[in-house]
């Protein structure tokens, strides 16, 4: 063997090597051990030496030794060149001129996978794979099923459940042909958070607290509600309003009106809080109130009457008294008024008359003609 390759590479330095310079411009190529192999014939032959690739086919017809060459095809010849030619000398220094690529080292596996849970997602983060064949290409496994495809060393797993725990495992695989290789991290386990607020970031994972320091204002016909709101558990919170056993409104501030009410009725209220949190809300309900309406509004024990006809006229009565008074461009009998003690006629647009403990008062107008009169009871 050493004499043939010797004889040839001396051959190859005497007639020249045009014909095979074409081969060292793809020397940046990288190829794995398994595509060497497929090259491992008499007219397709290429060898690994020292960690370098090398397609010889054109070698072997103008080779002393014929097919000497032909049973290393495909494989690593490192060895058996040493143990002929060594490192150095005439067939070490012609090697480049048959040079195609390297030899791409195993492919590693990714590692220090890590993962970094919100309440619906989780970024995972790790140290990419090295050797094999670029580029590398990373699958995102979950639960044994693929969620994603990336070329970065990051990738956000979305649309996931809030306080759920999730197996991850990101699997590495190259570009070589026909047959890829293949390298898979460590598994891990993250356990999404139990709530967010906006943009997936946690605002609390203490329990949620009751609303506080209930209490209610009332008119005639309504009661307006306050109280302390609630603090922990996912946010926002949102407040229901339970009167006499019933929901009667919901709101997230912390007061409510409850409107309709009857006067001079007592009910009965509890303000129940409830969380955001997806899966299971969070409840928390404030001690119970009982708040009376007021009885009602009105000035004095009389009545008052309001009549309009054809005439105009109006009465009305106040405190033992009553007022009445008519207008009729043409005069005619006028309204009247009786007090405790007397009473009086007024006639007429602008007549009137009052009277007052005993006293008496009387007047008349009319735009054509009234009269007034007082007479004493």
């Amino acid at each position: 063997m050493r004499k043939y390759l010797s004889f040839a590479l001396a051959a190859v330095t005497a007639v020249g090597i045009s014909g095979w310079g074409a081969l060292g411009a793809n020397a940046a190529t990288t190829y794995t051990a398994a595509q060497v192999a497929q090259h491992n014939t008499a007219s397709d032959c290429w060898l690994i030496i020292s960690g370098q690739v090398y397609d010889v086919t054109n070698f072997i017809p103008i080779h002393p030794g014929g097919n000497a060459i032909v049973p290393y095809c495909g494989t690593d010849a490192t060895a058996i060149f040493d143990s002929i030619h060594g490192s150095t000398g005439t067939a070490a220094n012609l090697l480049p001129t048959y040079l195609i690529g390297s030899l791409a080292t195993a492919l590693t596996a990714p590692s220090n996978l890590t993962g970094t849970p919100a309440q619906t997602s989780v970024t995972l983060n790790w140290v990419a794979s090295t050797g094999g064949i670029s580029p590398i290409t990373y699958t995102v496994m979950r639960g044994g099923a693929s969620v994603g495809t990336t070329m970065a060393t990051t990738f956000d797993d979305t649309g996931l459940t809030a306080s759920t725990t999730y197996a991850y495992i990101v699997q590495a695989t190259d570009s070589a042909t026909p047959t890829p290789s293949v390298a898979s991290s460590s598994q891990i386990s993250v356990t999404t958070l139990a709530g967010s607020s906006g943009g997936g970031t946690p605002t609390s994972t203490v329990a949620l607290t009751a609303p506080s320091d209930l209490t209610g204002t009332s008119t005639q016909t309504t009661i307006v509600l306050s109280w302390v709101g609630s603090t922990g558990g996912v946010s926002p919170i949102t407040y229901t309003i339970v009167r006499d056993g019933a929901p009667v409104g919901t709101t997230t501030a912390t007061t409510f009106a409850s409107t309709g009410l009857t006067a001079s009725t007592t009910y009965t209220f509890v303000v129940k809080a409830t969380d955001s949190a997806t899966s299971t809300p969070n409840v928390a309900s404030s001690s119970q109130i009982s708040v009376t309406t007021l009885a009602g509004s009105g000035g004095g024990s009389g009545n008052e009457n309001e009549n309009e006809n054809e005439n105009e006229n109006e009465g009305g009565s106040d405190d033992g008294g009553h007022i009445a008074t008519s207008t009729n461009p043409t005069g005619g009998n006028g309204g009247h008024e009786h007090g405790d003690d007397g009473h009086g006629n007024g006639g007429g647009q602008t007549g009137g008359s009052g009277s007052d403990d005993g006293g008496h008062t009387s007047g008349s107008g009319s735009s054509s003609g009234g009269h007034g009169t007082r007479s004493d009871d």
